[in-house]
């Protein structure tokens, strides 16, 4: 019985984070948008994220703003996949995080309009199959994180 109350209270807890940068396009048209998403997990259960047979991990969408100063995003977004360190061309089945470890992703994107981008991540969990995820509020099904940046002039660091 201890055991089994001590594997309830342990939890996988991800912190995501993204930093990009802003760098004008070589040509002078258009923008590079190079981002950075860090994962820690700061919980006390090893975590899995899967990559493989999910939803893109991170989008990059252009914001446009209305009279009320709402965004809303008309036009498609630009995907991007988790590319494999070893091989870019690939895309890895699953990311594991142990407590306490960290992991950093890379994305890329070329933007041909100044403007705000809303950039958005998310990395869906791989719960054992005894777990529901729409229990307890400790356990999530995915993490995500979101950013806005602004493409215009050169570079710019967020």
């Amino acid at each position: 019985m201890r055991k089994a109350e001590l594997d309830m209270r342990r939890v996988a807890i991800l912190q995501t984070e993204i930093e990009a940068t802003v760098n004008r396009a070589h040509d002078g048209v258009g923008y590079y948008i190079l981002v950075g998403v860090n994962l820690k997990n700061i919980g006390t259960r090893f975590a899995r994220i899967n990559w493989e047979g999910q939803p893109v991990a991170f989008t990059i969408r252009r914001a446009k703003f209305g009279a009320d100063g709402a965004p809303s995003f008309p036009w498609d977004p630009i995907p991007m996949h988790v590319v494999d360190s070893e091989d870019p061309n690939k895309s890895p089945e699953a990311w594991a995080l142990l407590p306490g470890a960290t992991g950093r992703l890379a994305f890329a994107a070329y933007v041909s309009h100044q403007g705000v981008y809303l950039m958005c991540f998310r990395g869906r969990a791989n719960l054992p199959e005894t777990e529901d995820p729409t229990k307890g509020p400790e356990e999530k099904a995915s993490w995500s994180s979101t950013k806005y940046i602004v493409c215009r002039g050169v570079y710019q660091r967020t």
